[in-house]
């Protein structure tokens, strides 16, 4: 017959034990899932359908027209580094998630789908008098 005090040690190998698992298949659901350090924006990257060019001069063209759901593609051809990011300036608010979050070198892109109707105002970041609008129908 086992003692008492091996009888709770015993329990408390098992407590152990399932409290070791719990945190192992909750660790690894969280690496599977919710896949740390990745876009959370979507799943895979939308196909634009819209392009503009960042030179010297600003955003060109300065308007683009688009259909909700549609992707715009800003390249930066620029020597100088570039950020597209919604009005206002310097808070980029206006339309949540339109912001390229990071200055733009030469021949990098950002992409951003526009999801609702309107026209939205955009800036340079890093040249605020730099401007643009996409109006989306």
């Amino acid at each position: 017959m086992k003692s008492i005090d091996a009888v709770k040690n015993q329990q408390r190998i098992i407590i152990a034990v399932i409290v070791f698992a719990l945190l192992l298949v909750g660790f690894l659901g969280y690496l599977i899932f919710l896949k740390p350090g990745a876009k959370k924006e979507s799943p895979k990257e939308a196909t634009p359908t819209a392009f503009v060019t960042i030179t010297d001069k600003g955003f060109d063209p300065q308007t683009i027209l688009i259909n909700k759901g549609e992707t715009v593609s800003w390249t930066n051809e620029d020597i100088k580094a570039h950020q597209p990011a919604s009005n206002p300036h310097p808070v980029h608010n206006g339309l949540p998630g339109f912001d390229a979050k990071k200055p733009l070198k030469k021949g990098e892109t950002y992409q951003f789908t526009f999801e609702e109707a309107g026209t939205f105002g955009y800036h340079d970041h890093l040249t605020p008098t730099a401007n643009g609008s996409v109006v989306v129908r």
